[in-house]
């Protein structure tokens, strides 16, 4: 039961971050003149330069940032702990995707490693 709340939450921090970020791309890229290499190569450098505008929105990506290294230090000692490869995936996923998806894809990892240690290592999804 869990495993399928956790896609859903994977999903879901997928969808709702990723219609800002496309918002902002679209309205940045309008504002420079459209779509070329060299613009494309500012969206990110713009996106913090426009994260960090005010004391709230830096607070907020402050906030996150401190957040999810918190939960790489837990979920490197969890993962070993509970045998699951890979681990490397979850930072990756989080500065390039979202923290919103890593997690929830870390927890739902998680609960198949339990399974299968209940199971006495035989494999369930």
């Amino acid at each position: 039961m869990m495993k399928k709340f956790y896609l859903f939450l994977a999903v879901l921090g997928f969808a709702v971050p990723s219609f800002y970020t496309f918002a902002f791309s679209v309205e940045t890229l309008e504002a420079w003149g459209g779509v070329t290499i060299s613009n494309l190569l500012m969206l990110s450098p713009e996106f913090y330069r426009t994260a960090t505008l005010n004391n709230v929105s830096t607070q907020l990506l402050a906030d996150v940032l401190v957040a999810s290294v918190v939960f790489f230090i837990w979920m490197f000692g969890e993962g070993r702990r509970l045998g699951i490869r890979h681990l490397w995936v979850y930072p990756v996923i989080t500065y390039s995707i979202a923290f919103s998806v890593a997690v929830p894809l870390f927890f739902y990892a998680r609960e198949v490693a339990k399974e299968r240690a209940v199971s006495g290592g035989a494999a369930t999804s």
